[in-house]
């Protein structure tokens, strides 16, 4: 997913930060992309719905701690 800033124009500067924190809270985000505001999530196809949620609200607590 890309991050943007509150203009609609894509913000670096918070996807290095979201990497950050979640690497903090045990998770490894990559950004990518061409403005480097995209996030990549690499979940293997036989991951549990358990560690997928735990994943996901990594995620979400790191973003709700970044706004």
């Amino acid at each position: 997913f890309e991050l943007l800033n509150s203009d609609g124009k894509p913000d670096p500067q918070l996807t290095a930060a979201l990497c950050a924190k979640a690497r903090e809270k045990g998770l490894i985000l990559l950004s990518c992309g061409f403005y480097g505001n995209s996030i990549r999530i690499l979940v293997p196809l036989t991951v549990s719905s358990a560690v997928l949620e735990e994943g996901l609200s990594i995620i979400e607590q790191s973003l709700e701690a970044l706004s």
